[in-house]
């Protein structure tokens, strides 16, 4: 089966998450014990986030310092995405 359209899902939860900066959106494709980690970057804009709160802080404290900083804010798909196995 293929997670492209709940990941469709999950980007627009997104996406309404960003203009409402009402985070309630995308809670439902996170567990309560999850783990967010952008590999290769550290702090501030990378790192390794634990469990939904601190997931959700990080999207606002990352948007609010690069994202909102921007008077336009442009959405474009570069390629993809594409099912690989089960990812």
């Amino acid at each position: 089966m293929s997670n492209l359209p709940r990941f469709a899902a999950y980007a627009a939860a997104f996406e309404k998450s960003y203009a409402s900066d009402d985070w309630s959106h995308v809670k439902p494709f996170f567990a309560a014990d999850a783990v967010y980690e952008i590999v290769g970057t550290g702090p501030p804009l990378g790192g390794r986030f634990e469990g939904l709160d601190a997931i959700l802080a990080y999207f606002r404290r990352i948007l609010d310092g690069f994202d909102r900083r921007f008077a336009t804010r442009t959405i474009g798909l570069i390629e993809g995405p594409q099912d690989r196995g089960d990812t």
